[in-house]
Formats: C-alpha cells, sequence, structure tokens
C-alpha cells in the first residue's frame, strides 16, 4: 500500500494525469477534433492549484473558503472558455468526471487509499470546481443572449422607425393645400409599406420557428408553390420596373415539407432579389428535381455581384450588405434555419458583374426536427 500523502502522489503524476485526461476528452463527441491546447486550457493549473488546497488541508489549514479560492478563479475561466468552444453545460460537466476517473483510476493503479480527510478534500475542491465552472459557464451564457436579444430589438426599432419617417413626410405633404399625389409619392409610399411589412413578416417568422418543436410536414406541390412565390414578389417588382421571370418546371414535383417554413424562406430569398437589383432590371425563380433525391430552388437575382468577403457574412442575423438597408438582417439567415429543419442545404453562387444565385436544396423525402 502506498505511504505518501495524496499531495505528492497527485504531485509526481500531474504529466501523466492530464494525459489521460485530454485522451477522455478525445474520445467524447465534443473534444474530438479541438486542438490540444483548446482542450488543455486551465488545467495544468487546475492541477497545481488541487495540489496546493490539498497540502494545505495536511498542514492544518483547514477553512474551506481558503481551500477552495484559488481554485475557483481557475474553474470560472475554464467554464467561460468552454462556452466560447460551443460546449453544452453536460460536456462542462463531463471534464471534471473525467478527471475524477483519471484520478480513480490512477490511484487504484498503485494501491493508494487516500485517507478519510484527503477523499473529502479532494471531493470538495473537484464538486466546488464544477459548480463554479457551471456558474460562469451561465452567466456568461444569459449576458450573451440578454446582448443579442437587445441588439435584435435595436435593429427592429431602428428599421421600423425609417420607413415610419418616410410616411409619415409623405403624408405630411400630401395634406398640404392645392398638393396632389404624384408617381412618385405613391412609389415611395409602397416602398415603406413594403418594407414595414417585411420587417414585421421577418420577425414574425423568426419568433414562431424559434417555437416550434418539429415541422409540420405535408405534401407540396411545388410547381404551385414556386408559382406563389412569384406572384407574392411580383407586385413589389413592378414598383422598381424589375421583370420576374419564373422558367417552367420539369413536370408535377412534390416533397415531404413544411410547406408555410419553405414558403416563407423562398419569399424572403426572393424579396432580397427584387431589393437588390436594380430598377428595370429583372429577377428568375426555377424550381427542378435533378436525380439526386433532392428538389432545387434557384432565385437568382441581378445586383452586380458580391463584394470580396461578403459571401461569408451574408447569412449572418443583421448583417446588411447592400445600399437598401430595409429588413434587418434576418432573411438569409432564416432561409438557411428553415433548410437545415429540412435537412437540406442553400448556398449562393456569385457572378461579379451580374448578379446572385441563390440555390436552395431540400431532400425529397425524410423529417428531420427541428433544432
Amino acid at each position: 500500500m502506498i505511504t505518501e500523502r495524496l499531495s505528492t502522489f497527485i504531485d509526481g503524476q500531474r504529466p501523466e494525469l492530464l494525459e489521460r485526461w485530454i485522451a477522455k476528452l478525445r474520445q467524447s463527441a465534443t473534444g474530438e477534433k479541438l486542438p490540444r491546447e483548446d482542450l488543455e486550457d486551465r488545467f495544468r493549473s487546475y492541477l497545481q492549484k488541487l495540489v496546493e488546497a490539498l497540502k494545505a488541508a495536511e498542514r492544518g489549514e483547514t477553512g474551506k473558503e481558503g481551500l477552495l479560492a484559488p481554485v475557483r478563479s481557475i474553474a470560472a475561466e475554464h467554464g467561460g472558455q468552454r462556452l466560447e468552444l460551443g460546449y453544452d453545460i453536460a460536456a462542462l460537466v463531463r471534464d471534471y468526471a473525467f478527471l475524477r476517473e483519471v484520478l480513480d483510476e490512477s490511484l487504484a493503479a498503485v494501491d493508494f487509499e487516500p485517507t478519510a480527510k484527503e477523499q473529502s478534500v479532494l471531493a470538495a475542491v473537484l464538486m466546488d470546481g464544477v459548480a463554479t465552472a457551471v456558474h460562469a459557464y451561465t452567466l456568461e451564457r444569459d449576458a450573451k443572449v440578454r446582448a443579442a436579444a437587445a441588439k435584435h430589438v435595436g435593429f427592429l426599432v431602428h428599421e421600423l422607425r425609417q420607413p415610419l419617417q418616410t410616411l409619415r413626410l409623405r403624408l405630411d405633404i400630401l395634406a398640404r393645400p392645392g398638393r396632389t399625389t404624384s408617381p412618385e409619392d405613391v412609389v415611395a409610399i409602397h416602398r415603406s409599406v413594403q418594407a414595414l411589412s417585411e420587417t414585421i413578416e421577418d420577425a414574425l417568422f423568426e419568433s414562431r420557428f424559434k417555437g416550434l418543436q418539429e415541422l409540420q410536414l405535408e405534401e407540396v406541390d411545388v410547381t404551385m408553390l414556386i408559382r406563389d412565390v412569384t406572384e407574392d414578389v411580383r407586385y413589389v417588382a413592378e414598383a422598381k420596373g424589375i421583370v420576374v421571370h419564373l422558367e417552367s418546371t420539369e413536370g408535377p414535383i412534390a416533397l415531404e415539407a413544411d410547406r408555410r417554413l419553405l414558403r416563407s424562406a423562398l419569399s424572403n430569398l426572393a424579396y432580397n432579389a427584387v431589393k437588390f437589383s436594380p430598377d428595370g432590371s429583372s429577377v428568375r425563380l426555377k424550381a427542378s428535381a435533378p436525380e439526386t433525391g433532392k428538389v432545387v430552388f434557384e432565385v437568382q437575382d441581378s445586383c452586380g455581384g458580391l463584394p470580396e468577403g461578403a459571401v461569408e457574412k451574408m447569412f449572418s442575423p443583421f448583417v446588411q450588405l447592400g445600399k437598401d438597408r430595409s429588413g434587418f438582417g434576418l432573411g438569409l439567415a432564416l432561409a438557411r434555419q428553415v433548410s437545415d429543419a429540412h435537412g437540406g442545404a442553400l448556398r449562393v453562387h456569385n457572378v461579379p458583374g451580374t448578379g446572385c444565385s441563390f440555390v436552395l436544396e431540400i431532400p425529397a423525402t425524410g423529417v428531420v426536427r427541428v433544432q
């Protein structure tokens, strides 16, 4: 039986303990592909502080707060770092469970039996580390959620204010004695109303989407769906002199999907195409079913192409890349969420000097739950 102190044993085994702990993390789905430096994070320092806490207990310094305080700061930083890596709370807790497994295996391998006091201190340090890391994780996560919500509301307020101001100014002008309505008034009012409508619809769509537990699947007539989307956007296009071309589908096409969400996603793509295409240009919509087990929707605009680096940013919420700032940057992000929920994909082909082609692929069969 080993008779040395637990603190001395762990101190001498720290390199081996760390390697075995990393190996266990590698076996989990969360840590499988992360760089070693990200996985290891502050655990060298954590093991050192664990040893110091055990030594303090051996010297009779039994105040709990004094033993745990040095370890807490490291655990708190570790919790925040795991949040940045995309860990969930269960994966964070497993970090500490794996450490306890490694310690127990190492002790058992050499028949080391810690004293009751050593066991108590070890358990207290590990449990407090878990609690501190989770607390720090949740505080930072909640702060991020609040910041995102504030940003969302800020965008929404800003994007509602602008068209409302335009409407107010136009109506004030029209109310003047002797003032008659001009074509420019009609266009300005129409665009403002359309901007308000798009902003409100995006916000409602996002709210409904997040509240869904699963897709409401039904058989969708693809030909009718793409025609409905074309009609939805045609009136807005006509106000800019844009011609909307609907390319004929390859015979009857049907798929199992959430029709309401799919129509909203396609309408977002179509409205964006009109918004960013210049007056007097054209927009093209198409649906097809190639021999891939998927239905492919294409929306092609005449925006002239995207600036360098824009493709990587454009599917992020609240990002607006064009001069027309109407809408608050959710349309493409929501369309991608819909494609992901159906197990599909959304990508963009950029043709500099011409425009963009957005391609939405939806599997013809299968049920995928919303995450």
